[in-house]
């Protein structure tokens, strides 16, 4: 089995958790009555951790080191191939350390070509795809263009409001100033 991150190769690795969590975020609460009130959502982005034990998936310190360059970068994505199955990735540095890793031995000047085992990247999926990655390059360009669409539809309700509450104010002026 092939593992890549960003063209790099790993070891076999596994995903720990790639039952734990589904697609939907839901929140339940009840009403005064005691009924459920449920709100669900579809959620595109899943948490996923690549593990190896204590006899497989040990990686070298230099893939280590390549690997945190890449965690080291703000709001970089990342290919992730794991079993045909391509994902856009980004390290979870909110839940640090993003890379952990135990020196197979221990000591204190370690070589690029030592062995670390019980190795466990932290990996937040943006989306995935089955295919090809050109359908995820064209899906993280729509993510960034609703973005922008949002914040300029924000800022342009924004102004409406500003310029209403200023018709209304200056309106209330018009009205006072002719009742006096």
């Amino acid at each position: 089995m092939a593992i890549t991150l960003d063209g790099i190769s790993l070891p076999d690795l596994v995903i720990e958790n790639e039952f734990g969590e589904t697609q939907v975020r839901s929140v339940v609460a009840e009403s005064l009555g005691g009924k459920p009130i449920i709100w669900e959502t579809s959620r595109s982005m899943g948490i996923l951790d690549l593990v190896g034990g204590e006899d497989f998936g040990w990686i070298e310190r230099s893939v280590l080191v390549s690997l945190r360059s890449r965690a080291n970068v703000v709001g970089a994505y990342y290919y992730l191939v794991y079993e045909s199955i391509t994902y856009l990735v980004r390290f979870r540095n909110e839940d640090t350390p993003a890379i952990e890793a135990e020196p197979i031995v221990p000591r204190p000047n370690h070589a690029d070509g030592d062995y670390y085992k019980n190795v466990r990247l932290k990996l937040m999926i943006v989306s995935s795809s089955s295919s090809s990655s050109s359908s995820l390059s064209s899906s993280s360009s729509s993510l960034s263009s609703s973005s922008s669409s949002n914040s300029s539809s924000s800022s342009s309700s924004r102004s409406s409001s500003s310029s209403s509450s200023s018709l209304s104010s200056s309106s209330s002026l018009s009205s006072s100033s002719s009742s006096a």
